[in-house]
């Protein structure tokens, strides 16, 4: 994508960036033993790194008179410099005569220079003033726009206003020094990075090739940096988990599709015979029972969909309440009862209504079928306990406990219903973080429990 940032060029900066401070903090520390006189030359002086802001000073302050003879006059510049440093003298001689221009401060080391017709391309010393302290000094040849000049400096101090040219020249010398090593740390770090980001890059090809229909392919994990691993590990099984999301969805749409197809049928045959008896009360339940399939599948599209519903705060028993006053009728019409034991409000969740109504709805709806004549069923809403749903019916067996909430699972052809309700109770469930188990009832039959993460607890 454009603008976005570049590993590579980060990592080859952040490269070269060590190296230069590495390089920057070896001389400075370096200066530093030196002037302490730990290593090196003990003579060093911590002050020599102000020679070249003075000599510029006075060279700057070098002018031709009206007979045609140099002379120094000193610049603003210059004389702040004396005014700060009051030690500090300077002298320049013209190296063929020997002669001090005018303007300079006695000097005898420059003088011993040309009486010995020594050639000073540089050299430092260490002299005494007249206090008779140790002070250092530098003679050097300068070329000037008034030809070759001997400049002798000594008294010198470091000034602030020294940092900026020296740090100017010290990165030049490191540069100078350093050059090279950081253009070959360059051209390694530029293959390094290349090399090991080759793998992520191949990765990332590969990827740009997975769709719906090719969930199944994964990326490779050999021949990668420990680094990147975790990384293409962790990709490979969120397209595992994608993989099994996807197969899951279209399997429960295969299924559903099929299993409609059922009640559809007896719908339809129930429609040929319209003289027979029971016909109304038939076409009731067919229609409720497709009316209960389509309802629960369109909410588990909905809330699949992270979106199309939002949580919200609500109080479970309330909730359940509701839902059992929906079903007395039909109890009532089919000769049992529904009871509700547990507090009339304050058992609070945050969570999506119709998921938790679907999950009263199919549970309280298998344990109505599942109740004997004349018995009833009990919703059950404690603190801590969560949801129970108790009926007296045959129960489930031990073993069918688990397959029970697989999507259209069924005993047996003759069980009534499609095998969905189940598979939907533990899908919402699971979409609260919540679990489901199923116990036998004392004395007979079933136990549903369900155990959500309520606000109160």
């Amino acid at each position: 994508m454009t603008g976005s940032p570049s590993l590579f060029r980060q990592l080859v900066v952040y490269l070269l960036a060590i190296l230069f401070i590495g390089a920057l903090t070896q001389a400075v520390v370096h200066a530093f033993f030196l002037d302490a006189g730990i290593e090196g030359n003990g003579d060093f002086n911590i002050n020599d790194y102000s020679v070249p802001s003075v000599r510029d000073m006075v060279l700057k302050s070098i002018a031709r008179s009206p007979d045609g003879a140099e002379r120094i006059e000193p610049t603003e510049m210059l004389r702040e410099r004396v005014e700060r440093d009051p030690s500090l003298s300077y002298a320049v001689l013209n190296p063929d005569s020997c002669a001090t221009i005018p303007g300079s401060s006695p000097d005898p080391v420059a003088a011993i220079v040309c009486e010995t017709h020594v050639k000073a391309v540089a050299f430092w010393f260490n002299a005494l003033d007249d206090q008779k302290r140790k002070v250092s000094g530098v003679v050097s040849t300068e070329t000037t726009p008034f030809g070759a000049l001997i400049v002798c400096l000594r008294g010198y101090h470091i000034q602030w206003s020294d940092l900026p040219r020296i740090f100017a020249e010290e990165f030049y010398d490191i540069g100078l020094h350093f050059g090279p090593v950081f253009t070959i740390a360059a051209v390694i770090a530029w293959f390094a990075v290349r090399r090991g980001l080759k793998p992520l890059s191949a990765s990332a090809a590969k990827l740009s090739g997975i769709d719906m229909e090719s969930l199944n392919q994964r990326l490779p994990e050999d021949d990668l940096f420990m680094e990147i691993r975790p990384f293409v590990h962790a990709v490979n099984e969120a397209l595992t988990r994608l993989d099994a999301g996807v197969a899951r969805q279209r399997r429960f749409i295969a299924n559903a599709a099929h299993q409609l197809c059922t009640p559809i049928a007896i719908l339809r045959a129930r429609l040929d015979d319209p003289e027979e008896e029971t016909l109304r009360r038939d076409q009731r339940r067919d229609l409720r029972r497709l009316q209960a399939i389509v309802e629960q599948l369109l909410v588990s599209a909905r809330t699949s969909e992270r979106g199309g519903e939002t949580k919200e705060s609500l109080d479970l028993a309330v909730l359940a309440r509701l839902r059992i006053a929906d079903y007395a009728p039909l109890a009532r019409e089919s000769g049992r009862r529904i009871d509700f034991e547990g507090p009339s409000s304050g058992v609070m969740l945050c969570g999506y209504r119709q998921a938790l109504e679907s999950i009263f709805d199919n549970l309280v709806d298998n344990a109505l079928r599942a109740e004997p004549p004349g018995g009833t069923v009990v919703v059950r809403i404690t603190q801590g306990e969560g949801v129970a749903v108790i009926d007296h019916g045959e129960g489930v067996a031990e073993c069918d406990r688990k397959l029970i909430f697989e999507p259209f699972w069924r005993k047996s052809e003759a069980t009534p219903g499609a095998g969905l309700g189940l598979a939907i109770v533990r899908e919402f469930v699971e979409l609260h973080a919540g679990t489901i188990s199923v116990e036998e009832t004392p004395g007979g039959g079933a136990t549903f429990k369900v155990k959500l993460p309520l606000v109160n607890d």
